[in-house]
């Protein structure tokens, strides 16, 4: 009998010695209420006030922390085992955590009113992201949301980025850390980028189904969502003097604002039961 191939994935999520506020912790040091992707997925929910929210590959529970409400009741499930012990450790009264496989969500139908999936359909498989979006699906009250938010886009990354965005870049940021004391990192080298496409390829072992803003839609449509709204948006923040020059560099290329699909690099969606 052939031996069953042996899915990385899984060993990446379960090696993992996460800490409280993992993510936070590792975005640039920010805490959750400077997760400026974390304020717009919850504005494309709406009002979260007395709703039973899910947050699918929750991990320690950051996204949750940050839109739970008082009269809410906030459940998340992760694949990973430390994640998910991490997360019981500090949970709120209101907050309820599970080791779960997203093809097979231990949830009663019609349930929620909110599914959000953040950093979390680029890790399944086609197959696997239909089961689960066929289970949200199922999970979700009538006129239910689910919010998704992936990223890289895959047009931009493998396209757009590479054969043009990056050179772009490569003019720009030298010339403005001219004027500014904060730096712009430097673009990598032509050989650096090679490295990076080797980085890539391992990094398939856990990114194995990168989307598109129509990629993600089509999904999304094949699970059953009719009712859906697909987006190219690049990662928000909030003003920063710091950031000025990045602001520069933004007005100096529009492209992202013009053709989102092609030149932003985060995917957002909304599909409504």
């Amino acid at each position: 009998m052939e031996k069953a191939k042996k899915d990385h994935r899984f060993d990446f999520y379960n090696s993992l010695k996460p800490q409280k506020n993992y993510f936070a912790e590792n975005y640039k040091h920010l805490k959750n209420e400077q997760r400026y992707d974390y304020i717009y997925l919850s504005k494309q929910a709406g009002c979260l006030d007395g709703k039973k929210i899910l947050d699918s590959a929750c991990a320690t529970g950051d996204l949750l922390d940050y839109v739970s409400r008082e009269n809410s009741h906030c459940f998340g499930f992760d694949y990973s085992k430390p994640f998910i012990y991490t997360a019981n450790k500090s949970k709120p009264h209101n907050h309820n955590y599970a080791v779960c496989n997203a093809e097979y969500i231990s949830f009663k139908s019609e349930s929620f009113d909110v599914v959000f999936s953040s950093h979390f359909v680029e890790h399944l498989y086609e197959d696997e992201l239909l089961k689960y979006l066929k289970e949200v699906r199922r999970i979700l009250k009538p006129s239910g949301k689910i919010v998704v938010h992936t990223c890289p886009n895959k047009w931009y990354r493998y396209t757009v980025y590479r054969f043009y965005s990056r050179w772009i870049r490569m003019v720009l940021y030298p010339f403005l850390n001219l004027f500014f004391k904060n730096k712009i990192s430097q673009i990598p080298s032509m050989d650096e980028f090679k490295k990076q496409d080797l980085q890539k390829k391992e990094n398939k072992l856990i990114h194995v189904n990168e989307k598109s803003v129509r990629g993600l839609k089509n999904s999304l449509l094949n699970a059953g969502f009719e009712d859906t709204k697909v987006w190219a948006f690049g990662e928000p923040f909030k003003f920063n003097l710091w950031a000025l020059p990045i602001y520069i560099v933004d007005l100096l290329y529009p492209l992202p604002k013009i053709f989102p699909v092609l030149f932003a690099n985060h995917v957002w969606a909304v599909g409504t039961k």
